[in-house]
């Protein structure tokens, strides 16, 4: 995702990209919050990436199926409540 500058577009028919996202990984963070949501936050210049997560049984550990938590790509922190009944739950930040 990127920025644009459409202020020309009438005079020339021109757009600019101002700036983009960066490419390159970054680390997430987290916090347990009041005992039962977690707050998961990534740099402020990361925002647009996707926070993706999955949840499996203790046998399974962590699999190919992930999604995409809504609302993930227009912030740079979420809070997710913790549900007792998800044995694990996994979460990574993707590039879009």
């Amino acid at each position: 995702m990127s920025a644009y500058d459409a202020s020309n577009l009438t005079v020339d028919g021109s757009i600019k990209v101002v700036s983009a996202l960066p490419t390159t990984p970054t680390n997430i963070t987290f916090a347990v919050v009041g005992g039962n949501t977690l707050q998961i936050s990534w740099p402020s210049g990361y925002t647009g990436w996707r926070l993706e997560g999955q949840t499996n049984s203790l046998n399974v550990g962590i699999s190919a199926t992930w999604f995409t938590v809504p609302g993930s790509t227009t912030t740079n922190q979420m809070y997710l409540p913790i549900n007792p009944a998800n044995p694990t739950a996994f979460y990574r930040l993707a590039n879009p």
